[in-house]
């Protein structure tokens, strides 16, 4: 019997650096309007066929004024604010795109599904700062969130740690250039084929 949902859309961001509440003297940092959005990566999979169908990959210009590019996240993934200016793509044009995915792989009922590793935590306050930048609401597109980390919680009664270079190692998944959204979110992907299977 094949899946009522066909498509599942895994997704990663690389940012300016982490968000946080604040306190202590310190102000809040929030994902987006304060911690730079720096690129996005789609990769879309089929249940029924169980495997990638199509990837989208952006990196995003600086889009508002004070944006956070912190030299540890810099040193993390390569993407320094002056290589984004140079060659990044305007937010509104990211915005659109990942709107068309949402639409294009919507599932009959229940719309599109995101997943991610950690994605709840960390990269969902991204996607939906953008789509409200852009005057949209996430929630319009999408009804169902996934998180490969929560799932390896799940699955794997121990392990070191719950990374997802980690998970991918422990389901022989090979990540290959990892900090770069495109390759994080492929081999995400194929993680997530693994726990579904």
């Amino acid at each position: 019997m094949k899946s009522t949902i066909r498509y599942v859309i895994v997704a990663d961001t690389e940012t300016g650096g982490l968000p946080s509440k604040g306190g202590k003297g310190k102000p809040a940092k929030k994902a987006f309007v304060d911690i730079a959005l720096c690129e996005i990566a789609l990769v879309v999979v089929d249940l029924w066929e169980m495997k990638i169908v199509e990837e989208y990959d952006a990196i995003i210009a600086p889009y508002a004024e004070g944006l956070e590019y912190n030299p540890n996240a810099e040193a993390v993934h390569g993407l320094s604010a002056a290589h984004l200016t140079q060659n990044g793509q305007d937010i509104k044009d990211v915005y659109l795109a990942t709107k068309t995915y949402l639409k294009k792989y919507a599932n009959s009922k229940i719309g599109a599904v995101l997943a991610g590793h950690n994605f709840q935590l960390f990269d969902i306050p991204f996607f939906e700062e953008m789509f409200a930048f852009c005057k949209d609401n996430l929630w319009d597109y999408v009804k169902f969130v996934e998180d490969t980390m929560k799932m390896a919680w799940y699955r794997a009664e121990e392990q070191e740690n719950y990374k997802l270079g980690t998970c991918c190692r422990q389901e022989g998944v090979e990540l290959v250039d990892a900090h770069r959204a495109l390759h994080d979110t492929r081999a995400n992907a194929l993680l997530f084929l693994k726990y579904i299977a």
